[in-house]
């Protein structure tokens, strides 16, 4: 009989040891962080054509401009992986009313500007939904700052009066983030601060670049 030689298997070459694996996010290190961000603030309520009440005759108009744009710096301790605290100063902008009618019969206009700005200091917490991108929530305290201005010009002659107030309010809001590299984080977020002119609540939108120190 006729002998056969047993098949030959051949196998495939091992891996190289030196072959380039795909890259893989890292999450964002411990350690102190620098930012900055910018948005939009909305006031809900100025007061500011009310003000004028007491002082035109009825039948006045007047508008109100209840937006500006909004900028935050801060500085923050993030613990590894999923919380961070942080001190910021932001800068609201400024709010403004103007009203046009009558005051004792003679024409007049009124005008109204409100500048808010504020310290705080807030704990934030991220939810991760992958290695680079997560949810965002936090809650803070914040110590505001207000500053009115207000004038009445009637037969050329302007009357005007200003002053300041200063309080104590909480602020929490929400938003997601986005680590572009282990050092530089984005993030967006809407943030509101309720009672922060010691009359109307703010919401700030923001977007805003924190770099890792170090």
């Amino acid at each position: 009989a006729l002998l056969t030689q047993p098949a030959q298997v051949t196998l495939p070459p091992p891996l190289a040891t030196d072959t380039p694996l795909p890259p893989t996010a890292t999450a964002a290190p411990a350690g102190w962080y620098v930012g900055a961000g910018v948005g939009e603030s909305r006031i809900y309520d100025t007061s500011a054509c009310s003000k004028v009440n007491g002082t035109m005759d009825s039948g006045y108009s007047c508008s109100e401009k209840t937006t500006d744009t909004a900028k935050r710096l801060f500085i923050g301790y993030r613990f590894r992986h999923h919380w961070s605290a942080e001190t910021s100063y932001i800068d609201f902008g400024q709010f403004s009313a103007a009203a046009i009618g009558t005051e004792s019969g003679v024409p007049a206009m009124a005008s109204v500007t409100l500048k808010a700005s504020g310290v705080g200091v807030n704990v934030d917490g991220f939810l991760p939904v992958t290695n680079a991108f997560g949810i965002v929530g936090g809650i803070g305290v914040l110590r505001w700052h207000t500053t009115e201005s207000s004038s009445v010009s009637a037969l050329g002659v302007s009357t005007s009066e200003a002053k300041s107030e200063t309080g104590v309010s909480v602020s929490f809001g929400a938003g997601v983030k986005y680590d572009f590299t282990p050092e530089v984080r984005g993030r967006a977020e809407l943030v509101r601060y309720p009672d922060t002119t010691g009359r109307s609540q703010i919401d700030v939108l923001l977007v805003s670049v924190a770099c890792h120190l170090g």
